[in-house]
């Protein structure tokens, strides 16, 4: 228990929610890519790819609708890595 405990919060070391248009294909454990631009603040090495772009898993997803029945999905992300830019 205590290797799955260790593993656990090292899956959830990093999470994000994000707000997106509801899309009825996207699912449960389904992996995305998150691509951000850096700002002045975080580009380091004139690298304009954000600490946070890369690949996450949806862990969960609420469907939200206004008063006007316009919907749209808030994602819950989490990953276990970081961005490693490959080009250099």
């Amino acid at each position: 228990p205590l290797m799955r405990n260790a593993q656990l919060g090292l899956l959830k070391a990093q999470t994000i929610q994000i707000d997106v248009a509801s899309n009825s294909e996207v699912r449960l454990g389904n992996i995305i890519k998150l691509n951000l631009v850096a700002s002045t603040a975080t580009n380091k090495d004139d690298i304009n790819t954000h600490p946070m772009s890369g690949k996450w898993l949806i862990t969960a997803i609420k469907h939200i609708f206004d008063s006007t029945l316009h919907g749209y999905m808030r994602l819950t992300l989490m990953r276990d890595s970081q961005y490693i830019n490959r080009t250099s």
